[in-house]
């Protein structure tokens, strides 16, 4: 009876915790394509106000590729 009840506090604790992972990750996830919504938001409004200078930060250099 008592490994019962140990089996399923291990159950329960682990569900938990991959519940927690999985909600903290998508956070991230959230949290990382607001930034580049608003990355992609002020790209163009830099475009729109012909913003040279903010402009070259999203340009390389080397192989002056637009990223």
């Amino acid at each position: 009876m008592q490994k019962q009840t140990h089996l399923k506090a291990f159950i329960l604790v682990l569900a938990f915790f991959t519940f927690h992972a999985g909600f903290s990750t998508a956070q991230s996830a959230d949290k990382t394509e607001q930034q580049i919504i608003q990355l992609s938001k002020d790209k163009w409004q830099w475009m729109a106000d012909k913003n040279v200078d903010k402009l070259s930060t999203l340009f390389d250099d080397k192989r002056n590729l637009f990223i």
